[in-house]
């Protein structure tokens, strides 16, 4: 099974989403959708990033400016479809434009994984700062979360993004300059997004055991 039929799954689960589109400029990723009757939007292949390529499949839609568009990239295989409820959950309240997800990490090593992105969170779960590497003296790990690659945004907020100069390695930081407020929720479990072969691995033999303990 391929790690998008994962993703797409997870999503379609979610009682929370009306409508699951895999957002492509990929002709291999088209086919396969066509193939396994997954439900796509072709999007330019000048999307310089995921929200990008998210704002351009939202553009296509007949959206309100308040109606809310769930990003969950295609490297997150161990996505949940209760986490996506859950974040879905957090635009109940109408301030609530941006939103993310992040869980909390086994002890320090990911600091200095730059394949791992770190967010800081202030006392109301508002990002306050977002970046690959954590070197201090000081043990500040405790605070930080490991940032999921999932958005929500309200439909009026893409529009924006699309107006903005994207950042070369963090997608997030321009929105954080523009103070915008990123509210984070905190899933309860560690996932795997793969970026590399090792993550791969990981993510393969952890999908594999939760199959085993649902079998």
């Amino acid at each position: 099974v391929p790690m998008l039929a994962w993703v797409y799954r997870a999503a379609t689960m979610a009682l929370s989403i009306d409508q699951t589109y895999v957002a492509t400029a990929d002709n291999e990723i088209i086919e396969y959708c066509e193939r396994e009757q997954m439900r796509f939007m072709a999007t330019s292949p000048a999307c310089r990033t995921g929200t990008l390529r998210v704002a351009d499949a939202a553009g296509q839609l007949a959206l309100d400016p308040m109606d809310v568009v769930l990003n969950v990239q295609g490297d997150e295989p161990m996505l949940r479809s209760e986490w996506l409820n859950d974040l879905a959950a957090k635009f109940r309240d109408p301030s609530v434009n941006l939103a993310s997800l992040c869980f909390r990490p086994e002890g320090a090593h990911y600091l200095t994984d730059r394949n791992r992105v770190k967010v800081l969170m202030g006392r109301t779960n508002v990002a306050l700062f977002f970046g690959r590497e954590i070197r201090t003296s000081i043990p500040v790990w405790e605070h930080f979360r490991q940032h999921i690659g999932v958005y929500g945004f309200r439909a009026m907020v893409l529009e924006r993004i699309k107006k903005m100069d994207p950042d070369t390695d963090l997608e997030q930081r321009p929105w954080v300059r523009a103070e915008w407020n990123i509210h984070m929720v905190e899933i309860p479990d560690e996932t795997i997004a793969v970026d590399t072969p090792a993550d791969l691995k990981m993510a393969t033999a952890a999908l594999a055991a939760r199959a085993g303990n649902s079998a």
